[in-house]
């Protein structure tokens, strides 16, 4: 009793110190021919803006909940995968183990798929609804399948849009880096995924590793990675390279994919046709977010998007989106506006101000 000191520590807790910033560790970024979704994690929100920045429309946010209904009502807990549809927004609401859909016209969110429970499940065709998942992280979309990036059981998740049931699709759900057949094959925490012709591209992020799925033949095997004690930040030849904690993953054209190597604070290249990889941005340090151009730094990059030639990172550590053209390699900030004539929520009195 003599010696202990019974005064309070003082904890500032992230979501104080970040409670006045346009974006809190922004997780995962999408891309549609006129917008840009991004899912504003720690706000439990997401943002729709276009492709200049203006933000249209925020949803969710600024507490956690699991609310289903408008912008205003609705409520999300640490969204991550974001991806676009035809008419609407897939989303991954990872902290409440659900996968929801904004409706863009009528700029609705309702769950599509768990029941708000974590749970991990045999294999089986379930009724979306009627089950839990299990951390969704990342997200892909070919046609009426929604692929999810189950990080929770290390598994592959597809999601019918039409008929609204889930099925475990590759993985045993045992963690590892097993290759073959999709019941057998093993992943680590699965986080990012992005498709190329007939090719599921994961980003599989314990085993920082970059794995693959032919679609047709069902057939899971690794580009990068050799297992979950096996990380690095090395350049080269694919069966020589190393990543650490990789988060995501997106295509540019046919050949090649950028890839946010997250622990090494890096963004980086996969020449598909040479089988290497490079290095285009980042140092390999987090840096302080406020370095000019030249020099400018990512600090645990998660998210990709594609617009034109321009790659959106989502810079989550430094609370801001970087577009880095890939062809003239000049990165900048990708700075958000609030604009009063496109920007629809109400009441804009609680959002944080612009930086």
């Amino acid at each position: 009793r003599a010696i202990l000191d019974d005064r309070s520590i003082p904890i500032a807790l992230e979501s104080e110190k970040l409670a006045a910033s346009l974006l809190a560790a922004p997780g995962k970024i999408a891309t549609s021919a006129k917008q840009v979704a991004i899912s504003d994690t720690l706000h439990h929100r997401i943002i729709l803006a276009d492709h200049q920045g203006n933000i249209e429309k925020i949803i969710g946010g600024p507490e956690s909940g699991s609310v289903d209904g408008d912008a205003n009502s609705s409520r999300f807990n640490s969204p991550q995968g974001v991806i676009f549809s035809e008419q609407g927004l897939y989303i991954a609401d990872t902290g409440n183990h659900l996968i929801r859909y904004l409706d863009l016209e009528s700029g609705k969110v309702s769950r599509i798929a768990g029941n708000g429970e974590l749970q991990r499940l045999p294999e089986g065709n379930y009724h979306a609804l009627k089950i839990g998942l299990a951390s969704p992280w990342g997200l892909a979309l070919e046609g009426d399948m929604l692929y999810i990036a189950m990080a929770g059981s290390h598994q592959i998740w597809r999601y019918n849009t039409k008929t609204k049931r889930a099925s475990p699709y590759a993985g045993s759900g045992r963690e590892g880096i097993d290759n073959g057949a999709l019941p057998v094959a093993t992943f680590s925490q699965p986080s990012g995924l992005s498709i190329v012709g007939d090719w599921l591209y994961v980003a599989d992020a314990e085993d920082s590793a970059i794995r693959r799925i032919h679609l047709k033949k069902g057939q899971v095997e690794t580009l990068i990675g050799r297992g979950l004690f096996d990380f690095g930040d090395r350049d080269g030849a694919f069966d020589q390279a190393q990543l650490q904690h990789v988060l995501g993953v997106v295509a540019y054209g046919s050949d090649q994919l950028l890839i946010a190597d997250t622990y090494n604070h890096k963004l980086k290249s996969m020449d598909l046709q040479q089988g290497s990889i490079r290095t285009l941005l980042g140092t390999g340090k987090p840096g302080s977010g406020s370095e000019p151009p030249s020099a400018l730094q990512l600090n645990e990059p998660s998210g990709l998007a594609i617009i034109g030639d321009q790659v959106l990172i989502t810079d989550t550590n430094h609370h801001r989106i970087i577009a880095y053209d890939l062809k003239n390699g000049h990165a900048a900030e990708w700075k958000l506006r609030l604009d009063s004539k496109s920007y629809v929520t109400e009441p804009q009195s609680e959002l944080p101000p612009t930086r």
